[in-house]
């Protein structure tokens, strides 16, 4: 069984390890390389390139990033500058939810101040893309090289072509769609069940293939009530492979059968996602918030009015006089300029989690959260992944009282509390393995 991918996205990635956690045996292909994949994933760009890190490869730090003399780079938690004698000439972004100031990408600026080109590199520390913009900001293309600096794939984003130059030969695909059916050929493996999360290019790839087999969409968008023409096709019985539906979401599932006929219903499943947590709620009265601003709405009136939980309130840098002031609680405790074996301690102990910092996600707090088994309250305005936030704990921040009022009645009732969990799972979608491995095994076989 193969799992094909367009990108590794959230949506994808909560597929995957769904999916990972059925232990049914698959491998794992993402189309578009981001640097940053699970060691389980393989690319394209991988399997040409023949990459393979070194034991010695390691991250690159932002401030090790090679510029010429006399420019600096100026680092800040969620981004660095280039900068030569003031003038900006490139911009860091880090990796997210990898490790801190990890380079991702840079973006280099002409005299203008505008990108025109941009290196990728890897969680490893080698630059593995480079692409290329015009002068309105539109990319034109990208090439990949090896980790000697080769290049060998070049994606036109104009043309729509690809260019592959490997083993001595070079290679002109007309579309992606035909570059991913040439790779499929060279790794020479069992076709016969793909499973995909896009009707777009994985789509079309399966559309193409000429072996015979059974295929099955997890569908994790939004329709609105617009069954996408792709999606019809299948319906109406136009694929040359055998392909059904699998929807993860309820709500979901329930517009789209509101909006298609019985024969259509027969390829569309409802299931979930296969949740693997790290341990059970330990049900205490500790709170954590991992933030790196002090914007934390009404966060004073909140710890006041709960004297019964203890709040853990943690940045990765020095904490503004704002919230260092919080010290006159005394169930407040604050971690400024937090170190990673603290954050971890913080996530096995804590079994509330407040999402109301503004800004940018930290350590990518609200997965970690879920996965701890965490209850997890937040305000609308600012939530970050509000996929794993049951929709009755998420308020808008004028509503600020009424989530101190719930903060209070899971405190005061741990069968509550239990309540709230199970319909946190329950909104983010949760099944049992065996459900889910019960339901492909049926559709597939």
């Amino acid at each position: 069984m193969i799992k094909l991918f367009e990108t590794f996205d959230k949506r994808s990635e909560m597929l995957w390890r769904s999916l990972e956690n059925t232990k049914m045996p698959q491998l794992t292909i993402v189309m578009n390389e981001d640097g940053f994949l699970p060691e389980a994933i393989t690319t394209p760009y991988q399997f040409f390139a023949n990459y393979q890190a070194k034991t010695t490869d390691k991250a690159l730090f932002f401030n090790e990033l090679s510029i010429p003399d006399y420019w600096e780079i100026e680092g800040f938690n969620d981004m660095a500058w280039i900068k030569d004698m003031g003038k900006v000439r490139g911009k860091i972004i880090y990796s997210e939810h990898f490790k801190s100031r990890i380079i991702a990408k840079v973006e280099w600026f002409d005299q203008f101040e505008r990108m025109r080109y941009v290196d990728h590199y890897t969680q490893h520390g080698i630059k593995f893309a480079e692409s290329l913009y015009d002068t309105k900001g539109q990319l034109i293309l990208k090439k990949y090289m090896t980790q000697e600096g080769k290049e060998i794939i070049y994606e036109n984003y104009v043309t729509k072509d690809v260019v592959l130059d490997w083993n001595g030969k070079t290679y002109l695909f007309d579309s992606q769609t035909s570059f991913i059916m040439f790779y499929l050929e060279q790794l020479q493996i069992d076709l016969s069940h793909i499973i995909i999360n896009s009707l777009s290019v994985p789509f079309t790839v399966l559309y193409n293939l000429k072996q015979p087999g059974t295929d099955l969409v997890f569908w994790q968008e939004q329709s609105h009530g617009q069954i996408p023409g792709n999606m019809s096709m299948i319906f109406n019985g136009k694929m040359p492979r055998k392909m059904n539906v699998i929807i993860n979401d309820k709500n979901e599932y329930d517009t789209i059968t509101k909006h298609i006929d019985s024969d259509a219903k027969r390829f569309v499943h409802q299931a979930g996602y296969v949740y693997h947590y790290d341990r059970k709620n330990g049900l205490s009265n500790n709170v954590l918030t991992i933030t790196h601003s002090d914007q934390l709405e009404h966060i004073e009136t909140i710890v006041s009015t709960c004297s019964d939980l203890t709040f853990h309130i943690v940045a990765l840098t020095e904490m503004s006089s704002k919230l260092m002031a919080l010290n006159a609680y005394s169930n407040v405790k604050l971690y400024p300029v937090a170190h990673k074996q603290t954050i971890e301690k913080l996530f096995t102990t804590c079994d509330i989690y407040l999402d109301i910092n503004a800004g940018s996600e930290v350590e990518n707090a609200i997965e970690r959260a879920f996965y701890q088994d965490m209850l997890i309250l937040g305000y609308r305005d600012t939530v970050h992944a509000p996929m794993y936030i049951s929709q009755d704990n998420i308020y808008h921040k004028e509503q600020f009282e009424k989530l101190i009022t719930q903060l209070q009645h899971i405190n005061k009732d741990q069968h509550y509390l239990l309540n709230q969990l199970a319909k946190q799972h329950q909104d983010a979608n949760a099944i049992s393995k065996k459900d889910l491995n019960h339901l492909i095994n049926h559709v597939l076989y």
